[in-house]
């Protein structure tokens, strides 16, 4: 197997499934101070792991959107310069932990992820899918539905380091420009909830 290397861009996925449509949050890394030859996979397994673990941008996902959403699973990859096959690191499906009423699948929030510099190349917005219905008032994101956004959000920005001593940094990634990445310097959720197109989702794995 390929050893993860400088250049590599990867793209991780939390991907369930509400009132039987499948749901996508997207993020993406760029491996930083790589230290010696180490396996990809091998290295991507323990980047789930990382992940995971309480305090990490996982648990600040899952624990705030409605238990209706199901099959929920954590997904990476390597996109760039080559796509590879994914790996899941063999975890079971698991639900949302917030225990309300989910608003619809396109109804969902929003954070807002942003280089230093301005601009469309520059941004990137995180759906936040089944939204609980005791978190939005009048379409507006109530208060303490915020709080727990912006501690996600915190969670977007931070760079996770692998037991190899590999540095996962966090990145807007776009293939279309050069450079293909920028990195992640502000996340914050906007203030009302967002309609979302239905998409084209599974492929390229």
């Amino acid at each position: 197997m390929p050893d993860l290397g400088a250049t590599d861009i990867v793209e991780v996925t939390f991907e369930g499934k509400l009132d039987g449509q499948q749901t996508i949050s997207t993020f993406h890394y760029a491996p930083q101070g790589i230290g010696g030859a180490f396996e990809m996979f091998a290295e991507l397994s323990n980047f789930i792991e990382r992940i995971r673990s309480a305090g990490k941008l996982y648990p600040a996902y899952r624990d705030i959107v409605s238990d209706q959403l199901i099959n929920l699973n954590v997904f990476a990859q390597v996109v760039y310069p080559i796509r590879y096959r994914y790996t899941n690191d063999g975890w079971a499906d698991e639900t949302g932990g917030v225990d309300a009423l989910s608003m619809p699948c396109n109804v969902q929030a929003s954070v807002t992820r942003t280089a230093e510099r301005a601009g469309q190349r520059y941004t990137s917005h995180l759906a936040v899918p089944a939204l609980p219905v005791t978190a939005v008032e009048n379409s507006f994101i109530v208060t303490d539905y915020l709080g727990d956004l912006s501690a996600l959000a915190d969670q977007i920005k931070t760079t996770i380091v692998l037991a190899s001593g590999t540095e996962m940094r966090p990145c807007i990634f776009h293939p279309q420009f050069d450079p293909v990445k920028e990195w992640i310097k502000f996340a914050f959720p906007q203030a009302t909830s967002r309609v979302q197109r239905r998409r084209t989702v599974g492929l390229g794995k």
